[in-house]
């Protein structure tokens, strides 16, 4: 992804954390918990999981 973008590495990360940020507004919505929970329960399931 970074590689097709003008920026650089830069520009996609910043992508990717706007990307990160909606995902998790989205996921306290699903839930109605704030964001700060969503993302507690999101990085508690990703250090759980067997991946």
């Amino acid at each position: 992804m970074a590689s097709e973008l003008n920026g650089g590495n830069a520009q996609a990360v910043a992508i990717l954390a706007r990307l990160g940020e909606t995902m998790i507004e989205m996921i306290a919505g699903l839930l109605q918990v704030s964001k700060e929970e969503a993302l507690t329960r999101v990085a508690a399931s990703i250090a759980l999981s067997d991946y």
